[in-house]
């Protein structure tokens, strides 16, 4: 994939990942957790587990590696997800291991947000990775 598409696209995913952590998350088909007296649950609290699954499905694959060393990841404990995509997005070329890892990476915000979010942010119209790939 040519690296002003990568960047561009990846850039479009730290937004998007920035407008998910500022969300509510709604529990039990609820508006809003926020005023229920149970606690408030931030989208944010969901970037462990996220960072978690993406080693889970890419650790050992080159070029991949080194972007969880560069945001701090430990498993169950540390990472940033938004330096992940950062790092991602400064990559020079993306392979296809690569564009695997964007593929995920857009599903799960994707998912989260389309099933947890009040007002979720749109990532359908981001093109497909595939589509960059041949650009």
């Amino acid at each position: 994939m040519p690296a002003t598409a990568s960047a561009l696209r990846v850039i479009r995913l730290v937004s998007a990942w920035q407008k998910i952590r500022q969300g509510h998350v709604a529990l039990n088909g609820l508006s809003c957790a926020c005023n229920l007296g149970v606690g408030s649950l931030s989208a944010s609290a969901f970037e462990q587990p996220m960072l978690d699954y993406l080693h889970d499905t890419h650790a050992g694959t080159p070029g991949v590696d080194g972007l969880f060393s560069k945001c701090a990841y430990v498993e169950g404990e540390a990472g940033s997800l938004n330096t992940f995509l950062t790092e991602l997005a400064q990559l020079p070329t993306l392979g296809i291991a690569e564009c695997a890892l964007i593929r995920d990476i857009e599903r799960s915000l994707t998912s989260f947000a389309e099933q947890h979010l009040i007002e979720a942010p749109s990532l359908r119209d981001l093109p497909q990775a595939e589509a960059l790939a041949m650009a």
